[in-house]
């Protein structure tokens, strides 16, 4: 999404310890506000803050506690959030009510539609059944009842080798931590070639949805 970013106004939900909100301070000039529930993540990202020279705001709430509108962001994001929940459209109501008319909604989850998620389903069953899988469809009525437009879908990622430390099958696991730390390095080498993701493939599911603004 080159140039978003740029100089907007950009929150964070479960933004503890976040190197994005970083990064878009330091590098796109952006106004960052991490929330977060907990009192050590609060605290962290203070820090992790200060130690960076961001100048940010680090708020303790509970999302769905907070009243829609009291206060407003260019773009709401959440990494590795809704997949935390069997119904997305709670947190996608929250995000709408913290959203300036037109703004943007940039949200991922973990790629579970990828042939690696078998793996980790092998592996880790317990950790993999924590996370709930929702389709393109369910995303798309979620945003749209809550009154987000969805724009956009997009893979991005190294390819889903291991999501999680393994549970079980140990000997098998250590084989494919060694492919796993194999397609680290190649992205480390070589960053832009997960750039381009694909359904089946990357590690990384990503949307971008729009406050949809109704005309007076």
């Amino acid at each position: 999404m080159p140039g978003k970013f740029r100089d907007a106004s950009v929150v964070e939900l479960g933004g503890a310890v976040s190197k994005f909100l970083v990064d878009l301070s330091l590098l796109e000039g952006a106004t960052v506000t991490a929330i977060d529930y907990s009192d050590v993540g609060v605290q962290q990202t203070r820090q992790l803050f200060k130690d960076m020279g961001v100048t940010g705001e680090v708020l303790q709430a509970d999302i769905f506690a907070m009243h829609a509108g009291e206060k407003t962001y260019d773009i709401v994001t959440h990494w590795g959030l809704l997949e935390h929940f069997s119904e997305p459209r709670a947190v996608l109501k929250a995000c709408h009510g913290l959203l300036r008319a037109d703004g943007l909604v940039v949200f991922s989850m973990p790629n579970m539609e990828a042939y690696g998620a078998g793996l980790w389903r092998l592996l880790a069953p317990d950790n993999y059944s924590a996370h709930v899988h929702h389709s393109s469809e369910v995303v798309a009525k979620a945003c749209s009842d809550v009154g987000l437009q969805l724009e956009r879908e997009f893979f991005c990622g190294p390819p889903l080798i291991r999501m999680a430390p393994a549970e079980r099958l140990r000997i098998v696991a250590i084989l494919v931590d060694l492919l796993h730390s194999f397609v680290l390095l190649i992205g480390l080498v070589a960053p832009s070639m997960y750039l381009r993701g694909a359904r089946k493939i990357s590690n990384t599911r990503g949307f971008v949805a729009r406050r949809v603004v109704n005309p007076s």
